[in-house]
């Protein structure tokens, strides 16, 4: 972004910094700076070879197996199968051997009565599976690897169902948008929290309003906020119209959530949005703080 004079996320080193730090706390993990830092430096690399020359051909990374594709620079799980059936894509997430991902493919595969396999029976897999593990020199569990598979594959075929009968699925990718300020990762991602966070931006100031077992209670909370901040954009004009999109999703996923809990949590969140508001002007407050609640 530097290089075209573009929009920067964070304004100094140590801006990002302390937002990374924040951010591993809220996600309970560590992550090595140093890692990040050698794969910013191989795509830094990539990055000049295109302003050279940009309309070289430059070739990505192959796999021999199938329905197998290497992402990413020198990431832990490399190898993600990935099959297209008309005009929707599959995938069963990513894997440390290519051996894995290639087996994942083929369970993708069969349920669509394709003849192209990566391995004709079991003992092709395993051999294959042994020989990889003692090429990398590590060993990763078969039980772990094939665990979820059943329930992924389960989802794909009422995937399938549903594609063939015309339902519109739900948009798929890294952060799954529905309602206005509501995001939460993807099925895929087993790092993140499964609830849904909401959030507002007012000039560059960004609230984190809380996070939500109901994609309808993280947009409440992002309309509640939105009125303090004299915003009009909001996911629901009228309290009746939230509690029938509030009660259709438990209905749609099969439990309860207590409106009292949700509304009291919602009420000690917006005073403090309240709070971070007193005093100071709203069209002059901080350009660079966050403030995460």
């Amino acid at each position: 972004a530097r290089v075209f004079n573009k929009v920067l996320n964070f304004k100094s080193e140590m801006e990002y910094l302390t937002e990374r730090e924040n951010e591993m706390e809220e996600m309970g993990s560590y992550v090595d700076i140093q890692e990040a830092k050698d794969m910013w430096t191989k795509s830094a690399e990539l990055f000049r070879e295109r302003l050279v020359n940009p309309k070289a051909k430059f070739e990505r990374k192959k796999c021999k197996f199938i329905g197998v594709f290497i992402i990413g620079y020198e990431s832990k799980i490399p190898y993600r199968p990935r099959l297209r059936y008309k005009d929707k894509s599959f995938s069963m997430g990513c894997y440390q051997l290519a051996a894995d991902a290639a087996r994942a493919y083929d369970e993708m595969a069969k349920l669509l009565k394709k003849e192209k396999l990566n391995f004709e029976n079991e003992d092709d897999y395993i051999t294959a599976r042994e020989r990889e593990m003692k090429e990398v020199g590590f060993r990763v569990e078969l039980k772990e690897v094939q665990e979820n598979w059943p329930a992924k594959l389960e989802k794909m075929r009422e995937e399938l169902q549903n594609h063939e009968v015309g339902i519109k699925p739900v948009a798929s990718g890294k952060k799954k948008r529905e309602y206005l300020g509501v995001w939460r990762p993807s099925d895929d991602d087993v790092h993140r929290s499964k609830y849904f966070s909401s959030m507002i931006v007012h000039n560059n100031v960004t609230f984190l309003l809380g996070s939500y077992a109901l994609s309808t209670d993280a947009a409440r909370a992002h309309d509640k906020a939105a009125r303090i901040l004299c915003k009009q954009d909001v996911n629901f004009r009228w309290d009746e119209e939230y509690h029938v999109a509030r009660n259709l999703e438990m209905k749609e996923l099969g439990i309860h959530v207590d409106l009292n809990e949700v509304e009291n949590t919602l009420h000690e969140i917006l005073k403090v949005v309240h709070a971070s508001l007193s005093g100071v002007s709203r069209s002059s407050m901080p350009n660079r703080n966050i403030t995460a609640i």
